[in-house]
C-alpha cells in the first residue's frame, strides 16, 4: 500500500478556504432558487399588481439613468471688478502746508539777574507746586544777597513811613486849625477896631471944640493985650491949644488907621485871608506828599521784593521737572537756562500762508492735520486778517491734549488746508490734478457710471495747489476715478 504525501500547512489552509466558499455558493444558489419560486407564485396569484410594480421599477431606473448621464454645465467666467479711489464733486480743494507746534505748558526757566547758584532745590522727574523755589542765587560765593539787603532797607523805610503817618496827619490837622483861628482872630480884631472908631471920633469932636474955644479966648487976649498986660495968659493959652491940637491930630491919625485896619476890603483883611489860603494849600500839598510817601515806600518795598525774588526763581505752575541745567557754585547771567518744567499743556498748530491762500481757506470744510502718522480733522480756530510773520498770515488750529506726548515744542506737522469752496449749482468745481489726463488737444477724466469707467472730456481753469478748476464737462454728483490703471469700459467699484 502506497504511503500518501501530507500537504504543507499553507496549502491546506487555502484548500479548506476554497471548499468553504464553494459551500457558501451552493447555499446562495439554493436561496435564489427558492426566491424565484416564491416570486413566480406571487405573480401567478397577482399578475396585474406585479405588472405595475415592474413598470414602476423600470421608470425609476430610466429617470435615475437620465440624471446620471446628464452632461455637466460649463462654469460661468466672472470678470473681477477693479477697486478704484474716487473723488466726488462738491469737495473743496486742499493744499498741504507745514504748521509749527506751540506748547503753552512747557517753560524753560532762565536766570533774570546775574549771580552765583547757591542751592539747587529740585531734581529731574520731581513734581513741584506753583511758587516752589527751584534754584537759589546769591551775590557772591559766600552766600551774600544784595537784593535781600535792599529789601530789608525798603521794608524799614516803609514801616517808619506807616508808623509816622498818623502823627503827621495830626500835625497837618492842627496847622489847619491854627490857620483858621488866626484868620478868625484877625476878623475879630477888625470888629473891635471898628467899634472903637466911634468912641475915638467922639473924643476927637470934644478936643476940636476945646481947641475952638481956646482959639476964641486967645483972640480976645491978643485984642486986649495993652502994654503986654495979657502976655503970660496968651502964652499959656497957646500952650494949651498946642496940647489939644496934638491930641486932635493923634486921634485923627488913629481913626484913619483904625478905619484902614477895620475895613474888610483893605489890604490887612486881604493879607489875613491870603495867609489863611496859602497855609491851607501848603497843608494840602503836605498831606498829599505824606500820602504819596506812604504809597511810594510801599511800591519801593514791592520793587525790592521783586528784585529779591529774581534771586529765587520759582515754578510758575504745578508741573514736573524735566531738566536741571545748572549746578551749585555755577555763575549765571540773565538768560542762562536753569530748569525746564512742564505742566498742564495746551497745544496749537500755526500754519503760515500767503495772503491769497489765507483769503481762500474754506470755512465750510475741515482741515486735516497729520500727527505721528495719524490724521486728525478740525477747523481753524482763527485766521489772521493781518500779516503776522513778514508777508505771511497765521492759520491757527487747536490740537487735542492726547497728542502732547507725540509732539514737541516748535515741531512741524503737515496740514491739508481746504482752499476755495465746495461746488454748488453755480460754483466752478475743483478736482484733483492726479485724476486729469491730457492729450495734445483736450483734457479728460474717468467717472463711474453704472459700475463702469466712462471717459469725460472737460475744460480746465486755473490750478489751486493740488486741484484744478473745471469750467465745463462735469455735473454735480459725478464720481471721478483717481486710480490711473483703468481704461474705458472697465468694471469698477469704489474703495470703501
Amino acid at each position: 500500500m502506497a504511503t500518501q504525501k501530507r500537504l504543507p500547512s499553507s496549502k491546506r489552509s487555502a484548500t479548506i478556504s476554497r471548499f468553504k466558499k464553494f459551500g457558501n455558493f451552493k447555499n446562495l444558489k439554493l436561496k435564489t432558487k427558492n426566491l424565484l419560486k416564491k416570486t413566480g407564485a406571487i405573480i401567478d396569484r397577482r399578475p396585474l399588481t406585479s405588472f405595475f410594480v415592474v413598470l414602476l421599477i423600470i421608470f425609476i431606473l430610466i429617470v435615475a439613468g437620465s440624471i446620471l448621464r446628464k452632461p455637466k454645465q460649463e462654469a460661468t467666467i466672472i470678470t473681477p471688478k477693479k477697486e478704484v479711489a474716487t473723488y466726488s464733486i462738491g469737495s473743496a480743494p486742499t493744499i498741504k502746508v507745514q504748521a509749527q507746534i506751540e506748547k503753552s505748558g512747557v517753560i524753560k526757566i532762565v536766570a533774570q539777574t546775574p549771580g552765583i547758584v547757591s542751592t539747587v532745590n529740585v531734581t529731574e522727574g520731581q513734581e513741584v507746586t506753583k511758587e516752589k523755589t527751584l534754584v537759589s542765587l546769591s551775590s557772591n560765593y559766600q552766600g551774600g544777597n544784595a537784593a535781600g539787603v535792599q529789601r530789608e532797607i525798603a521794608y524799614a523805610t516803609n514801616k517808619n513811613t506807616k508808623d509816622t503817618y498818623n502823627i503827621q496827619k495830626d500835625l497837618i490837622k492842627k496847622q489847619r486849625e491854627i490857620a483858621d483861628k488866626s484868620d478868625a482872630n484877625a476878623d475879630q480884631l477888625r470888629d473891635i477896631t471898628s467899634k472903637s472908631i466911634d468912641e475915638t471920633k467922639s473924643l476927637l469932636n470934644l478936643n476940636q471944640e476945646i481947641v475952638g474955644t481956646l482959639n476964641v479966648t486967645l483972640a480976645d487976649l491978643v485984642a486986649t493985650n495993652v502994654g503986654g498986660a495979657n502976655g503970660a495968659q496968651i502964652l499959656q493959652t497957646k500952650q494949651i491949644i498946642s496940647q489939644y491940637q496934638s491930641a486932635v491930630n493923634q486921634l485923627q491919625s488913629g481913626i484913619r488907621t483904625s478905619e484902614f485896619q477895620a475895613s474888610g476890603d483893605k489890604p490887612p483883611a486881604d493879607l489875613s485871608n491870603m495867609s489863611r489860603d496859602i497855609t491851607q494849600k501848603q497843608l494840602d500839598l503836605q498831606e498829599k506828599a505824606l500820602a504819596l510817601s506812604v504809597e511810594v515806600s510801599g511800591l519801593q518795598l514791592k520793587l525790592a521784593q521783586i528784585m529779591e525774588s529774581t534771586m529765587y526763581p520759582a515754578a510758575p505752575f504745578d508741573g514736573v521737572i524735566e531738566r536741571v541745567y545748572v549746578t551749585t557754585g555755577q555763575s549765571v547771567n540773565p538768560g542762562t537756562p536753569l530748569v525746564l518744567i512742564h505742566g498742564a499743556q495746551k497745544l496749537k498748530a500755526v500754519a503760515r500762508v500767503p495772503r491769497d491762500i489765507a483769503q481762500k481757506i474754506s470755512q465750510a470744510d475741515v482741515a486735516t492735520l497729520t500727527i505721528d502718522g495719524k490724521s486728525y480733522k478740525t477747523a481753524p480756530v482763527y485766521i489772521s486778517t493781518e500779516a503776522t510773520d513778514g508777508a505771511l498770515y497765521s492759520v491757527i488750529f487747536d490740537v487735542p491734549a492726547n497728542y502732547q506726548k507725540s509732539l514737541s515744542d516748535n515741531e512741524y506737522i503737515t496740514v491739508e488746508l481746504p482752499v476755495g469752496y465746495a461746488s454748488t449749482s453755480t460754483a466752478v468745481p475743483f478736482i484733483p490734478i492726479d485724476a486729469i489726463y491730457q492729450s495734445t488737444d483736450a483734457s479728460y477724466i474717468f467717472v463711474i457710471k453704472d459700475g463702469k469707467a466712462v471717459i469725460k472730456k472737460i475744460k480746465l481753469g486755473p490750478i489751486v495747489g493740488q486741484y484744478a478748476q473745471v469750467e465745463s464737462g462735469l455735473t454735480s454728483g459725478d464720481e471721478i476715478i483717481l486710480t490711473r490703471t483703468v481704461v474705458s469700459g472697465d468694471s469698477v467699484r469704489r474703495i470703501k
